[in-house]
């Protein structure tokens, strides 16, 4: 009752993450605002009954009771329910347009681009071998795949021998991640994939020969320069992600995987 008189955007909500991963299909259930909503269901029902006892008022022979009941219901409703309507309304509002991002636990990473007008687009990535990939259009799961190798954790070296930072190693250019994978016991890094954010789907992919690692370094990142995540740009530099199996660095378009 208190969900379809105060909160009937959180019930539509709650439908459309009801086939999401199980960490976020209670996301419209289990908030704050359940409470209040609930305690607002419970004085519709106090009215109700109040009323039921006082009319006809022959029905009763002490009023007290009663009358105290549908005071304290009216009382809720006028101070309760249009906190919970409002704060229900702005709950709803996140599930349909922010990121799930801070509600997922143990990811390996995770990716949003906010496009002007539209719900957050994420992708992240799970899994005790950090394989799965998941996107989301608000809270509402789009796509989940795997990828043939490990994301995280991955060993990479720029291409001067530096040592790359983080457990995952990626630059995101607009709706394309450009991340480093590998299939090796040592996780040192064997490839560079091109996934994109709506749906996942694997753009491009570029693999160095069979015992050989890979090294790399992302130039012109929307995000800027951090050399210590092996983010760099030189001067006068696209948009690249440059890759070097020690034959020689080859310079890819991030959105296609075409060489430059």
């Amino acid at each position: 009752v208190g969900r379809a008189l105060f909160a009937p955007e959180l019930r539509s909500a709650a439908v459309s993450v009801l086939h999401n991963d199980f960490t976020l299909r209670w996301a419209a259930l289990l908030t704050p605002v359940t409470a209040l909503v609930y305690l607002c269901g419970i004085s519709v029902g106090a009215l109700v009954w109040a009323g039921y006892l006082l009319w006809p008022p022959r029905r009763v022979s002490r009023r007290r009771g009663p009358v105290a009941m549908l005071v304290l219901a009216m009382a809720c409703l006028v101070t309760v329910g249009p906190l919970a309507a409002r704060l229900a309304e702005d709950r709803a509002e996140a599930i349909r347009t922010e990121s799930p991002a801070d509600e997922i636990g143990f990811t390996c990473g995770e990716w949003a681009q906010r496009p002007p007008g539209r719900p957050a687009q994420t992708l992240i990535v799970t899994g005790l071998t950090c394989r799965r990939v998941t996107t989301f259009t608000g809270y509402h799961e789009l796509t989940t795949g795997e990828t043939a190798s490990s994301l995280s954790p991955v060993n990479v070296e720029t291409l001067d021998g530096r040592r790359i930072s983080g457990q995952i190693v990626a630059a995101q250019y607009g709706d394309v991640l450009a991340v480093a994978a590998t299939d090796r016991i040592d996780n040192r890094a064997t490839e560079v994939l091109g996934l994109r954010l709506d749906d996942a789907a694997q753009l491009w992919r570029f693999s160095c020969p069979p015992s050989r690692t890979l090294a790399l370094r992302f130039a012109g990142a929307p995000g800027g320069d951090d050399q210590a995540a092996g983010r760099l740009t030189l001067k006068g530099e696209q948009a690249s992600v440059i890759v070097d199996c020690g034959q020689g660095a080859v310079r890819l378009d991030p959105r296609t995987g075409r060489t430059r």
